[in-house]
């Protein structure tokens, strides 16, 4: 289920203005251990491309692609778009509510019995430091997992949560940011295949980096 959400690309927090084109990549994922053992934990390394576009003042659309799962014999895309309906101003939080929807499928077996549909929801608060390019921020995204089984039982949850907290700096084109995850805090670590970092024996601790780059538009 960890393998799942990780498909979550990192997200631009920054404000997307009006007929802004953004080009974003994220790199990381749930920290697991390298090799059983090793005491070594690192993040998964995940790689994520992302294309977005500023429709309206209080909307912008964004797509992207999981670079990783095409070399591990599939294809992970997503889609959707950000309600932005409050910037933030002083001490007063901006607020940011994604709905997107997530396409999984493998190469092998190609159909629509293995092809797996996700959606998600979330809400992120977001602080806004003296320099106005630099964004403190929090939030939760929740995935849903509607998709049947073959075998015919339940995933052990259909409801997915990922919570992060991250940093972001940058100028009027460019944004890096830090992201901290917490993957699927309801589910146990009793049912993972590999050793992960976790918190009292509940989902995955995670890190992300990411990266943006604003053309057009007005640049925030």
């Amino acid at each position: 289920m960890i393998t799942v959400a990780a498909c979550a690309p990192i997200r631009r927090v920054a404000p997307v203005e009006v007929g802004q084109h953004i080009l974003s990549a994220g790199f990381g994922g749930p920290i697991s251990e390298v090799g059983r053992g090793s005491g070594i934990y690192v993040p998964a390394p995940v790689v994520t491309a992302g294309y977005g576009y500023g429709l309206h003042e209080l909307f912008d659309l964004e797509a992207g692609l999981q670079v990783t799962e095409l070399f591990v014999g599939g294809l992970a895309l997503d889609a959707g778009v950000n309600f932005r309906p409050l910037r933030p101003e002083g001490l007063r939080p901006g607020l940011i509510f994604p709905v997107k929807l997530h396409y999984l499928v493998p190469f092998r077996g190609s159909g629509i019995d293995t092809m797996r549909l996700y959606p998600d929801v979330g809400a992120t608060a977001l602080w806004q430091w003296p320099d106005r390019h630099f964004y403190t921020y929090v939030g939760v995204t929740v995935w849903f997992d509607l998709a049947s089984r073959g075998d015919g039982n339940d995933p052990l949850s259909r409801v997915l949560p990922v919570m992060h907290l991250g940093q972001t700096f940058g100028n009027e084109t460019w944004q890096f940011s830090v992201e901290l995850r917490y993957y699927t805090p309801n589910i146990s670590d009793e049912f993972r295949l590999i050793d992960v970092a976790d918190l009292g024996g509940q989902g995955s601790l995670g890190a992300v980096l990411g990266f943006s780059w604003a053309l057009g538009g007005d640049a925030p």
